[in-house]
């Protein structure tokens, strides 16, 4: 009788598991425009630093569970490497290039219309 519970309760559980990661992959980045950097960064948000019309650049927590590296893309048009931000109609950010920790966690992502593409 139990293992027939268990059984049940697994095949219910299916249908729920993948509708939370559907929920999970829905959930877009935002942008979030700061003076100063935050100590803490929340996740799924990109940080644009700098002064209104005048940003420096991008920051985001990596968007990799096992790292807790910070992200730094620079946006301003003198200096090299440069990041290009964009936004979309309902605020989304995507960035120009891709993003590639070469150090570290090794990760390497497009951020598109708010999401993570994985390269």
């Amino acid at each position: 009788m139990l293992k027939v519970v268990v059984s049940a309760l697994k095949v219910l559980a299916w249908p729920l598991r993948r509708l939370e990661q559907e929920i999970v992959w829905r959930r877009r980045y935002r942008i979030v425009h700061v003076e100063d950097l935050p100590d803490r960064l929340k996740p799924r948000t990109l940080y644009v630093v700098g002064e209104p019309g005048f940003p420096l650049h991008a920051s985001m927590a990596c968007p990799l569970k096992t790292c807790s590296a910070v992200l730094n893309m620079n946006l301003a048009p003198d200096e090299r490497p440069m990041w290009t931000l964009a936004q979309d109609a309902e605020g989304a950010p995507t960035l120009r290039p891709s993003v590639w920790r070469r150090t570290t966690c090794g990760c390497h992502f497009f951020l598109r219309r708010g999401r993570i593409d994985w390269c």
